[in-house]
């Protein structure tokens, strides 16, 4: 028990001092992605035009009788870079993130509907984060299949529609700092 409480504060220490030192943005409604946020230098000779880094964290303890968790979703500044620096691009960009925002947001609703077993607990809440974390990564590729890394004009505007309606769908989870 003392462990999973150091893992747990050691969690949320690590995620303010990297909030502090502007290493990672967590996403926000009221805060869109800007170029000057993508500070990694791009890779010479590649293909894309820009690379978005984003990452869902999970951690929970048991404790006095109550699952106890936390959930966020960031951006990685020192990870994220763009070359080809249009809004166009950085929308497709920030589409990354909405998606990285709408699987935290499953996450959490998965958390909240699990029924609760004090002797499996660990292995089904590490069973669903995977399984949440498979999804997305699944989910972003189709992404960006789907609309050429954001070539297919069309395409990248039906997505924007589609990113839109599902973080609305969710977002009754979306309060889950």
């Amino acid at each position: 028990m003392k462990y999973l409480l150091s893992v747990f504060f050691s969690f949320f220490c690590i995620q303010l001092l990297a909030q502090k030192n502007n290493l990672v943005i967590y996403w926000s409604h009221e805060r869109k992605l800007v170029w000057d946020d993508f500070k990694a230098s791009p890779p010479k000779n590649s293909p894309l035009a820009a690379v978005t880094n984003t990452h869902i964290g999970f951690s929970f303890y048991y404790s006095n009788n109550k699952l106890n968790h936390s959930i966020d979703c960031h951006f990685n500044q020192y990870n994220s870079w763009g070359i080809v620096k249009t809004d166009f691009i950085l929308q497709h960009e920030q589409g990354h993130f909405d998606i990285a925002e709408i699987f935290a947001r499953k996450l959490k609703k998965s958390i909240v509907e699990y029924q609760f077993n004090s002797t499996n607990y660990r292995n089904d809440l590490d069973t669903i984060f995977e399984k949440i974390t498979t999804e997305e990564s699944e989910f972003q590729k189709l992404y960006d299949n789907e609309t050429n890394h954001s070539r297919n004009k069309q395409r990248q505007f039906e997505w924007v529609e589609k990113i839109t309606q599902q973080l609305n769908l969710l977002n009754s989870y979306s309060n889950y700092r």
